[in-house]
């Protein structure tokens, strides 16, 4: 068994100023801290680091603890255009026991969920002008992190009702990506991503419905985790958008904080035994590598080999096999799993929304506007065939994760997108070409309602990529502890 220690870092980077942060639960002081920071192969000391500067860093404690991703960043700002908390509320809250096992965790709030004494804007501001009342209680996430020792810094932006994937709000504009300026950085989810990634917070809640956790985090440089369907409450306190998909995901910067986080919020909760003895067996899902560019494909492909080669993980690896997640069982290949998705979605959110929209008909920005004119055009009669469909894409993804031959649950690693972030600003057609390509790779777990980790892939240069994992339904807690070996491997195997 390996013991998977506790996060060691949680520093704010943002500049290499004398400000307190926290480290092993301690206030202490950068000019104080002796580290050994490696950019690009040249050791520096943190305090040394240019700032305002983007670079991916790899962190070794002293004691030879295992390494973890932060970022060199530069100014981001916390509201206003280009910022990642909304301006409409300031909802900090303490926690309700100050000695719990996330004692010293700080954590924001995408705005679909409900922080008490506070509004849910939603992204969109006649959403905002209708719902005048603050929430009266937390949403059962929320108030689950506060019960476990972290502390609320504040609601964030996102995409309109969560219904685009790019981070680019019409209304509010978008959150600067710390770790690709000038490069979107994904939603719906976007504000929570940031302000993970920018060091205003340890975790960050977000919603994903098709992608909107798993998306922002691969083009942020963070780990990510889409839970089993219904393992965590997305039913109270949460403004919907398709709830068949719809989960409540969660953002950190290192994996283990990612685990530990799942402690909290996966219930029931408690403290895990943070020791484990996983044997397990893998495959790539070799039609989702076809659906990345050429440079992708390569790079993650690698990413695997290296992490599943000779090493801790490699050991626990019962080797690794190539797979088509798609066109089994009488499936669809993958490619035709989005449709499916799309025809669900829309009916479900049609039927979530649509009498709010027809009633005070909101100004939607560019995207979103399209989506809510075609989604009450969708019937139910489309919708219940789609969703014979899902069913036998469900069953199929189901024996996919499982091993024939031995009846071990099986992972498949697979891209959580199939390239870098778009440049912000890019025009509507590379907008939608990009989008459907990354719905094609995202739709898979949330139809068949499985769990979905992302850990970022360090590159040398270049914006971020995401390698994800898909274990079968309700193994959440042995995803997350995967996900902490993947991450451990791909930092220490550069």
């Amino acid at each position: 068994p390996v013991e998977i220690a506790p996060p060691r870092w949680g520093m704010d980077m943002r500049a290499a100023t004398c400000r307190p942060f926290v480290l092993a639960e301690r206030s202490i002081r950068l000019d104080h801290l002796r580290i050994r920071a490696r950019i690009r192969g040249n050791p520096r000391t943190a305090r040394d680091l240019p700032v305002p500067r983007r670079s991916r860093t790899t962190l070794r404690g002293s004691d030879g603890d295992a390494p973890s991703v932060v970022d060199v960043l530069p100014d981001v700002p916390r509201t206003g255009k280009g910022g990642c908390f909304v301006d409409h509320c300031d909802a900090r809250a303490a926690p309700t026991d100050p000695d719990g096992p996330l004692a010293g965790l700080t954590f924001a709030v995408k705005d679909n969920l409900d922080v008490a004494g506070h509004r849910t804007g939603c992204g969109q501001p006649t959403w905002l002008d209708t719902h005048p009342e603050p929430a009266r209680q937390h949403a059962p996430p929320v108030a689950s992190l506060l019960a476990a020792g972290a502390a609320c810094v504040g609601k964030t932006q996102m995409d309109e009702l969560a219904w685009a994937l790019q981070g680019e709000n019409h209304h509010y504009g978008t959150p600067i990506n710390p770790a690709a300026v000038g490069h979107i950085p994904g939603g719906s989810s976007s504000g929570s991503a940031v302000a993970v990634a920018a060091g205003y917070a340890d975790v960050a809640l977000g919603t994903d419905t098709a992608g909107s956790v798993r998306v922002p985090a691969s083009y942020c440089g963070l780990c990510g985790f889409r839970p089993t369907h219904g393992r965590v409450d997305a039913t109270r306190g949460c403004v919907p958008l398709a709830p068949s998909f719809d989960v409540v995901g969660w953002f950190a910067r290192d994996a283990t904080t990612m685990l530990r986080c799942g402690s909290a919020l996966l219930p029931p909760w408690g403290a895990w035994d943070t020791t484990f003895d996983l044997r397990f067996d893998g495959a790539i899902a070799r039609d989702a590598f076809e659906l990345c560019d050429e440079e992708t494909r390569a790079t993650l492909r690698e990413a695997v080999a290296r992490a599943c080669g000779p090493g801790p993980l490699g050991e626990r690896a019962g080797g690794l096999v190539e797979v088509d997640i798609g066109g089994g069982g009488g499936t669809p290949p993958l490619t035709e799993w989005w449709n499916l998705f799309r025809v669900i979605q829309a009916n479900e959110v049609w039927r979530a929304h649509g009498a709010w929209v027809s009633e005070h008909q909101p100004r939607f920005g560019p995207g979103v506007k399209e989506r809510f004119e075609g989604a009450g055009g969708v019937t139910d009669a489309e919708a219940d065939e789609a969703s014979k469909t899902r069913d036998a894409v469900a069953s199929s993804m189901e024996s996919t994760t499982v091993d024939e031959a031995t009846g071990k649950d099986r992972f498949l690693f697979l891209p959580t997108s199939p390239g870098p972030p778009l440049a912000s600003g890019a025009d509507a057609q590379t907008v939608e070409s990009f989008r459907n390509r990354q719905l094609r790779l995202t739709a898979a777990a949330g139809l068949a309602r499985l769990p979905q980790a992302t850990v970022p892939v360090p590159r040398r240069s270049g914006p971020p990529l995401g390698l994800s994992v898909v274990g079968p339904r309700g193994t959440d807690e042995a995803l997350l502890r995967l996900a902490c070996e993947l991450g451990r491997a791909l930092m220490e195997r550069p």
